[in-house]
């Protein structure tokens, strides 16, 4: 039978999904296929909550996280990033150099970020974090120079007090993890 996947979206009832979700994430949506999608704005969230991600391949690109949220890959989850370019967008180089690390000028933004949060948990059951490292690799070390800015990291929380990452498997960041 077809399967159904659960994402925490304040977009919920705009993409017609359902309320009702299961016990361990309360404000969830239901949407059948397994899970396989590209857009980031399903991930993001206002005013912190939880985002469980359960077994299945999670296709997205690089989004935000806020404080106070809990974002839970139940085993077997994979939150895989996009290799389409469009849904990495250019940001300042870090503070710390002044300039991208691999090119001068901005670099592409993170697979999870955040930027001055609390209480932020990125946790499992060993599920999978999986920045599609291959793609971007490939392309920082094609003879051409395909890629003209920094990779982003597979995850950057920069100025946040209070973060746990535990209990994931951390796999193919796009630059440093």
């Amino acid at each position: 039978g077809e399967s159904t996947s659960y994402i925490l979206s304040s977009e919920c009832t705009a993409q017609g999904g359902s309320t009702a979700a299961p016990s361990e994430c309360p404000v969830c949506c239901e949407y059948p296929g397994g899970g396989v999608g590209t857009d980031p704005a399903t991930f993001c969230m206002a005013g912190g909550g939880t985002i469980v991600l359960p077994r299945g391949v999670w296709l997205t690109g690089p989004f935000n996280l806020t404080s106070h949220c809990t974002l839970f890959l139940q085993a077997g989850a994979k939150l895989l990033g996009s290799t389409d370019l469009k849904e990495w967008p250019l940001m300042p180089p870090m503070p710390s150099y002044g300039s991208g690390r691999d090119h001068p000028g901005p670099r592409h933004v993170s697979l999870i970020h955040g930027f001055h949060l609390t209480d932020v948990v990125i946790t499992g059951e060993n599920g999978t974090v999986d920045g599609n490292g291959e793609w971007w690799w490939a392309r920082h070390r094609s003879p051409t120079h395909i890629e003209k800015f920094t990779r982003g990291h597979l995850i950057e929380l920069m100025w946040c007090t209070d973060i746990e990452v535990s209990h994931l498997v951390l796999q193919n960041s796009p630059f440093w993890t």
